[in-house]
């Protein structure tokens, strides 16, 4: 599961002009299900690390394929609040 979000902050007054600010926070979480606990093999690690390296490595790899997705999304929804909102270029 992973959940992007973003806050967006405007700044009329700064000292080097109008500016744009973009924070955004990616969440990620794995469920693993019973059943898989229920194969009980024997591991070379203990199952903690194990299913922490897991773990990681498919946050990661999702994270390649759906970050830049949400970069360009971003992107493009700044692009279309800068003209003023008009039209829809999904």
């Amino acid at each position: 599961h992973i959940t992007f979000d973003a806050t967006i902050t405007w700044d009329q007054h700064a000292a080097s002009g109008p500016s744009v600010t973009v924070k955004s926070t990616a969440v990620t979480s794995l469920t693993i299900p019973k059943r898989a606990m229920a194969f009980r093999v024997p591991l070379p690690l203990p199952l903690g690390v194990l299913v922490r390296r897991i773990g990681s490595l498919l946050t990661k790899k999702a994270l390649e394929i759906s970050l830049p997705r949400f970069l360009r999304q971003l992107e493009r929804d700044l692009e279309r609040w800068a003209r003023g909102g008009e039209g829809d270029e999904r």
